[in-house]
């Protein structure tokens, strides 16, 4: 697996992933401006472990073009995550072989890119703090779910 070079190049596509999906009927900046927070959007008892319990509930169906997994690594928590048309599932631990997509990064990121929109910078990056081996397959994975209210 390589991890994502400095640069915007690769950071932009990452950091679209956990910002709010383009099928949004509102945008972020129209809720900001009539008195929403992030606060309302974000439960900091949230944890790597409930996102990943929600996220099958959180499926928009028929976002998928194809049957895709996904393997994430966070910290010591480990999830693979099956998507196709229909559904998608979560299983704990690294079930595939080989995944489609794969994500290592902290929890603390990985909360913060999930709930709160945080685009990883280019430190993070060069620290090794996150690493994938398909940016736009990630970037597509935002569009799939829908995060708000976790």
């Amino acid at each position: 697996m390589s991890s994502l070079c400095l640069g915007r190049t690769l950071s932009r596509p990452l950091a679209a992933l956990f910002v709010e999906p383009p099928n949004a009927k509102t945008p972020m900046s129209a809720r900001a401006a009539s008195g929403f927070s992030l606060r309302d959007w974000y439960n900091a008892d949230v944890d790597v472990k409930k996102i990943f319990e929600k996220m099958p509930s959180r499926y928009i169906k028929g976002s998928a073009e194809k049957p895709t997994t996904y393997y994430f690594s966070i910290g010591d928590e480990k999830f693979t995550v099956k998507i196709d048309a229909e559904a998608a599932t979560v299983e704990s631990g690294k079930t595939v072989e080989n995944a489609d997509c794969v994500l290592k990064t902290t929890p603390d990121l990985f909360e913060k890119m999930v709930l709160k929109g945080k685009a990883p910078g280019p430190i993070d990056i060069a620290r090794g703090k996150i690493k994938t081996n398909d940016p736009m397959g990630l970037q597509k994975l935002r569009t799939m779910f829908d995060f708000k209210g976790i």
